[in-house]
This record gives structure tokens, sequence and C-alpha cells, in this order.
């Protein structure tokens, strides 16, 4: 016996409507426009949790960045530092540079300020890296007559991150005596 709903014609003697269960099954057959926009909703929150993830891993990400290259530029500078000769170390400008960015020379006991273009985007400065290089040079003698250098060089640099502008500062410090140690 064929099903009511699929009946290609009514029995005789009936107004041609069919039973109450086949009516029901029919407007079941598609999704409501509220079933719609619940759906979309749904995707919407998920989208925008994900992307609020990703530009905070991105932010994080830029942070760490600006830290390393501006602890790699202290120890560049400090490295440079290292090879020249002792008497050197007394002066007040010293030459050493940063090698993106060169001057020609460092003076001892202030801040010298560079830029770093960490991005790879020449054309638009606001993303630089704006690093500050304060070296400092302590030359001490004991009661031997044996000379050693406390060099510090401290560095300075500023993050636009997580929406507010931040003054970061960290220091790398060597000793360096006038006789080449093994």
């Amino acid at each position: 016996m064929p099903l009511p709903c699929i009946s290609p014609a009514p029995p005789s003697g009936t107004s041609g409507a069919l039973p109450r269960f086949a009516a029901r099954a029919r407007t079941r057959a598609g999704m409501t426009l509220v079933e719609v926009m619940v759906g979309f909703l749904v995707l919407a929150l998920t989208v925008l949790s994900a992307l609020s993830g990703i530009m905070f891993a991105w932010r994080v990400s830029d942070s760490n960045l600006r830290a390393v290259t501006a602890l790699e530029i202290a120890r560049s500078v400090s490295e440079q530092i290292i090879t020249l000769d002792f008497e050197t170390l007394q002066l007040t400008t010293l030459p050493v540079d940063l090698p993106s960015s060169p001057s020609g020379s460092m003076t001892v006991g202030t801040w010298n300020n560079r830029s770093e273009d960490i991005h790879d985007t020449p054309a638009n400065t606001a993303d630089d890296l704006i690093v500050g290089v304060w070296p400092e040079i302590e030359v001490t003698e004991d009661s031997s007559g044996a000379r050693c250098a406390r060099v510090v060089v401290r560095i300075f640099w500023e993050e636009n991150s997580f929406f507010t502008r931040r003054t970061r500062e960290d220091a790398v410090t060597i000793v360096r005596s006038p006789v080449a140690a093994y």
C-alpha cells in the first residue's frame, strides 16, 4: 500500500487534502529565518573569538620581536666594545655603532638613539623600533696595579603593543681587562 504523503492522486470521495502527519512533514522540510539567523550569530561569535585570539597572539609576537631585537642590539654593541683596545675604553666617544643605522660612534654616559626597521617596511617609519643605547665604562685598578673595565650597555625601547606605549629597559654587563683572558 503506498504512503499517503506520496500518493499520486487523492482517494475518491476526499477533498484532496493530505493527512495531518504529511502536512507537518512538509513544513519541516526547510529552515526558518530564525534558525538561519541563529546559525549566523553562532558563526559570527566563533569567528570573532578566533580573530581576537589571533590579534592577541600577533601583539605578543610583536612585543617579543621588539624585546629580542633590542637585546640583540645591546649584545652587538657590547661585543664591539670587547674588541676595542683597552686604552680606547677610556675615551668619551667610542668607535662603535649599530650596523643597521650607523652614525660612526657612540658617546659614553649618554643615550644614543637609533631606529631599527624590524618589519622591513622602509616606507613606514611608524612601526620602527626606537632604541636608546647608553654605554657606561668604569675602569678600576686594584692595589697590585691590575686594571679592568666594567662595561654596562643599557638599552631602552618603546613598545606600542596592547593599545598603550610602554618603555622597557634592560642591560648587558661585561668585564674587560687589558690582558686577553683565555
